[in-house]
């Protein structure tokens, strides 16, 4: 991450570029630094989606947001998409320069795993790095904001997808299944919406509006009970009565023999 304003760089390593591994160093820049006012991004499906909106999307107007960009519109940071190669020229011109740089720097201290590189960076290579090569902004104000009162960047940087739950009080995510305790009752959760947060430590997280849920995980999902099938009435023949049957004596008015 490269700051406009006066060229200060920002890294981190990964084994690659995933959404797991943007979020993680944006939001360790947010914790040095603050909030940018935006960020300035290639078209990786990192950043951007492309497929149709969904029905929801159309109705709320945002569109298809990726996870990274999702997170953004909370905490307020515009993303700007680049249309070419060549409007990233900055940060390619850099890769170059940490190519040489940074790779030597590696070999000279057989540096040769993530944790060792990543302190490598932090405390001993990007600040003479950024000091020899960064140059005084046109305005002297800093323009980052400080993080809201009240936002949780680990529930924000967060893989976030929702769920219906269903009449077992049981909602699925990723082949799991997530058994809602007895204390959600009140709730009257059945048939509506929860949102099942990821973070990027790997826990799991169930939310209802502006409440956490408890849960249980299931190794698998409860298995309805099989209807016992209804046994097939037998049409019987009537029964002709006896003889002897009340029904089969004449009947006899007695009005007429008197």
């Amino acid at each position: 991450m490269i700051d406009d304003a006066t060229n200060w760089m920002f890294a981190r390593f990964f084994e690659e570029e995933t959404t797991a591994g943007v979020m993680e160093t944006f939001w360790r820049y947010v914790l040095q630094y603050g909030l940018p006012q935006s960020l300035y991004v290639d078209r990786d499906s990192i950043y951007q989606v492309n497929r149709d909106a969904t029905v929801d999307e159309n109705l709320k107007e945002t569109g298809p947001l990726s996870q990274f960009a999702r997170a953004l519109r909370q905490l307020d940071v515009k993303l700007i998409l680049a249309h070419s190669p060549q409007a990233k020229g900055r940060v390619e011109r850099r890769h170059g320069v940490l190519q040489d740089r940074l790779v030597k720097a590696l070999r000279r201290r057989q540096i040769s795993t993530l944790e060792t590189a990543n302190d490598f960076l932090n405390e001993t290579f990007l600040e003479p790095f950024n000091e020899q090569f960064q140059y005084p902004a046109a305005k002297p104000a800093d323009l980052h904001r400080s993080v809201p009162r009240g936002i949780r960047l680990n529930h924000i940087l967060s893989f976030q997808e929702q769920r219906v739950v269903r009449n077992d009080w049981t909602a699925n995510w990723c082949n799991r299944c997530f058994q809602l305790t007895e204390c959600n009752q009140r709730l009257a959760l059945v048939g509506r919406r929860i949102l099942v947060c990821q973070h990027l430590d790997g826990s799991i997280h169930l939310w209802f509006r502006n409440r956490e849920l408890p849960w249980l995980e299931l190794p698998e999902r409860p298995r309805r009970p099989k209807a016992v099938p209804k046994k097939k009435s037998v049409p019987t023949k009537p029964k002709k009565p006896a003889k002897n049957h009340p029904w089969r004596k004449p009947i006899i008015n007695q009005d007429r023999q008197t």
